[in-house]
This record gives C-alpha cells, structure tokens and sequence, in this order.
C-alpha cells in the first residue's frame, strides 16, 4: 500500500517536468518564465515537452542555417491538426474508391443487360415492349434491326 501512494507521489511531482517552458521579457524588462506565456508577447520556448533531459549536442552553426524552419519540434496542436488532416484525407481517398468501385460496379451491370438485350433481339424470338401509351405491342423487323444496331454502338462505346 505505502509503495503505491509512493509511486503515486513521484508521478504527480514528475508531471510538471513534461511541461513547456517560455521565457519572455515584460514591459520593466524583466525576464519571466510559465507554461504559458501571455498572449500578444513573443514568448521563446527554452525547453519542448519532448526534450531530453541531458542536453542535445550543438550543431555546427553552417548546418543550422541550412535547417528550414519547419523541421523544429511541432506543438502537440499541430501534430493532433496534421493527423486530422491525414484521417480526413484517408477517409477522402476511401469515399473515393468506393464510389468508383459502385461506379464500375454499375457500368458491368448495364453492360450485361445491353449484351442480354442484344441475345434476345438477334435470337429471333418475338419481343413484346410497352408504347409510350402503356400498352403492349411487339417489335417489327425494322424496329427490331433499330434496337440491335443501338444496343450494338451502346456496347462498342461503353463495354470493353
């Protein structure tokens, strides 16, 4: 028991240790450290919730020029906003693909009753459509040749 709230103790005391630290200078002139340094000040962070605790070798001054800007350790906010970009894009990409998928789904279904209509029509059997009035009536050969030749450019134009 006494080992836990022990143990307990040195975490809550080591958790500051985690913290940001900024340094900033106030209108006296006088230097002030915090966590958070007040809004409207330039505030410089001495030391990042991820740096070691021994300090870093120094780089040589030539190879510090050449680092862009954007290679300094980024802010826990900026990591969460760049995963959240990268899950939208994710979920973007994925919407994506599966409407093409349906896409692709839809013209192999069409391309097979295109080709199912073109069987019919060229077996020769009799084909009963409704008119424009909702009545039925059957195909005539000239109506019948109409139908397999659009059926046909349908398929040359949409089916591989």
């Amino acid at each position: 028991m006494q080992k836990r709230v022990l143990m307990l103790a040195v975490l809550v005391i080591a958790i500051p240790a985690w913290a940001q630290i900024y340094e900033w200078r106030d209108a006296q002139g006088n230097l002030n450290f915090s966590d958070r340094p007040p809004p409207g000040v330039e505030a410089r962070p001495i030391r990042s919730a991820k740096a070691p605790a021994a300090p870093a070798a120094p780089e040589p001054a030539a190879a510090s020029e050449a680092t862009p800007a954007s290679a300094a350790p980024k802010s826990v906010a900026e990591q969460n906003l760049e995963f959240q970009k990268r899950r939208e894009q994710q979920a973007e990409a994925r919407q994506k693909a599966e409407q093409e998928q349906q896409a692709a789904e839809n013209r192999r279904i069409a391309c097979d009753q295109t080709r199912n209509n073109l069987a019919a029509l060229e077996s020769g059997q009799r084909i009963r459509r409704a008119n424009a009035q909702g009545e039925s009536e059957f195909l005539d050969d000239a109506a019948r040749a109409t139908e397999i030749e659009r059926s046909r450019a349908l398929l040359r134009a949409n089916c591989p």
